[in-house]
C-alpha cells in the first residue's frame, strides 16, 4: 500500500490541468512508484487491462505528450484530452481483441494438429492390420535389357467417395473399382507390348471427393477419412500389381483442391490437405523394393520428372491454366520442360507449344452434378504415354 504522501503525489493537483497531470505521472511513473497497471488505472479511470497492454499504451501516449508545445497545451481543453484518451482506450480494446483472436487461432491450430495426429494413428493401425491379414504379394519380373522405353501414367480426378446417377454416367465405389481394374489391365497390356522397363506414376490430385462444397457432402457415400483410406488402398494394390509386371515403378504426388481440410477457401492452407496422407499411407503399406516414392524437388504441389531426354512439369491444375502453364513455370524455374501434365479439368486435351506438349488428363468418375450444371460431358478415361530416347512414342487414352 502506498503511504499518504505517495498517494497525494499521484493525485491530480488543484492547479494542475488534466494534460499536465497526465504528463507528470507518465514522465515520472518510476519515481512515483507506479506500476503499468496503476498508471493505466489513473489514465483510463478503471482497472480493465493487463500490465502488458498498459505498457503498450504508455509508449503510445508518452511521445504524444512530449511533442506538444506549451502554447498548444494552453489551447487544449479537458474534453480534447478525454477524447484522446478515449481513442487510446479504443486502441487498447482493439489490441485486446487481436490477442484474443490470435489465441483462438492458436487453439484451433492445436485442435487440427491433434486431429491429424489422431488420423495418422487410426490409419497406421488399419495399415498394420492389412499388412498382417492381406499382405501385398511381390513377384519377380523378367527384365528386357534391350528395351529403353519408359512410360508415364496420369492418375487424377478419381473422386473416390462420390456418387453419380444420370443420363451420361453412373458412378460409385463399386463402379470405381471396376474402372480401376480395367485401367490396370490396359496399362499392363500396353507396357508389356512396348517392353517398358520403368513406369512413372503421377498422382495429380482430386483422388478423393472430399467436402469442398455442400453438393460434395450430399453426393459422398463415405466420409473423407474413409475416402483417403479406400483410395490409398486402391492405389497400393494398383502400384503393387504394376510392379509384378514392370521392373521399376516410380511414384510422384501432388494434392488437388477437393482434399483440402476446410471447405472455406479463404481459411484453407495448402498444407492442410487430406490428400497429403496418401503418400504417407503408401509408404507404410508398400514394401516392394521395385516401387519408389519420389519426393518433390521444389514444391509439395509441383512435380518435376526427369528421365531419358524428358523434363516434365506436373500439377493438379486448379491454380494453373493449360495455355500458360509452360510460360509461367519456365519463368519461375528458369528451365524449359519438354511437357506439362495437368488434371482438374475433367476432360482430355492436348496441344503443342513450340516443341513442348501440354496434356490435360480426363477423369475416372465421369459426368457429375457440377459437370451437368456447366453443360460439359466427357467419357471417363486416364492417360498412358510411352517414351523412348527420341521422345514420346505414343499416347493411349484409356477409356473406362
Amino acid at each position: 500500500m502506498k503511504g499518504d504522501r505517495e498517494m497525494r503525489e499521484v493525485k491530480r493537483r488543484e492547479d494542475e490541468s488534466l494534460l499536465g497531470f497526465y504528463k507528470r505521472i507518465t514522465e515520472n511513473r518510476k519515481e512515483l512508484g507506479l506500476s503499468y497497471e496503476e498508471w493505466g488505472e489513473l489514465i483510463i479511470g478503471e482497472n480493465r487491462y493487463s500490465s502488458d497492454n498498459c505498457r503498450k499504451a504508455l509508449y503510445l501516449v508518452k511521445p504524444m505528450l512530449e511533442s506538444l508545445e506549451e502554447e498548444q497545451i494552453n489551447k487544449i481543453t479537458d474534453n480534447d484530452i478525454i477524447k484522446e484518451i478515449e481513442d487510446k482506450k479504443l486502441e487498447l480494446e482493439k489490441e485486446k481483441i487481436r490477442v484474443q483472436d490470435q489465441r483462438r487461432e492458436y487453439k484451433k491450430y492445436l485442435r487440427q494438429d491433434a486431429r491429424f495426429e489422431h488420423i495418422h494413428n487410426t490409419i497406421k493401425e488399419e495399415i498394420n492390420k492389412l499388412n498382417e491379414t492381406k499382405p501385398l504379394i511381390h513377384k519377380e519380373v523378367k527384365v528386357d535389357n534391350t528395351s529403353n522405353r519408359e512410360a508415364v501414367i496420369i492418375l487424377s480426378d478419381w473422386h473416390i467417395g462420390s456418387t453419380s446417377n444420370n443420363h451420361w454416367n453412373v458412378f460409385n465405389l463399386e463402379v470405381a473399382r471396376k474402372r480401376i481394374n480395367k485401367l490396370l489391365d490396359k496399362t499392363i497390356e500396353y507396357c508389356l507390348l512396348h517392353k517398358v522397363n520403368t513406369i512413372h506414376v503421377e498422382l495429380l490430385g482430386d483422388l478423393v471427393n472430399g467436402y469442398l462444397h455442400v453438393g460434395n457432402r450430399i453426393e459422398n457415400e463415405e466420409d473423407v477419412i474413409s475416402q483417403i483410406m479406400t483410395t490409398s488402398e486402391l492405389i497400393s494394390n494398383f502400384l503393387n500389381e504394376l510392379a509384378n509386371h514392370i521392373p521399376s515403378v516410380k511414384v510422384y504426388s501432388s494434392t488437388g483442391n477437393h482434399g483440402r481440410c476446410s471447405a472455406n477457401l479463404k481459411e484453407s492452407l495448402n498444407v492442410e490437405n487430406f490428400e497429403r496422407l496418401i503418400p504417407w499411407y503408401l509408404k507404410a503399406r508398400i514394401s516392394n523394393p521395385k516401387i519408389e516414392l519420389i519426393k518433390n524437388e521444389i514444391d509439395d504441389n509441383l512435380i518435376v520428372i526427369r528421365f531419358l531426354n524428358e523434363v516434365i512439369y506436373c500439377v493438379h491444375g486448379h491454380l494453373d491454366k493449360p495455355n500458360v502453364i509452360i510460360e509461367n513455370w519456365s519463368r519461375m524455374l528458369k528451365e524449359f520442360p519438354t511437357e506439362a501434365h495437368l488434371g482438374h479439368f475433367h476432360s482430355y486435351k492436348e496441344f503443342d507449344e513450340y516443341d513442348m506438349t501440354v496434356t490435360v488428363n480426363g477423369t475416372l468418375s465421369g459426368v457429375d452434378e457440377f459437370a451437368k450444371k456447366i453443360r460439359k460431358t466427357s467419357k471417363p478415361m486416364q492417360t498412358l504415354m510411352i517414351y523412348n530416347e527420341e521422345g514420346r512414342e505414343c499416347t493411349y487414352k484409356i477409356k473406362l
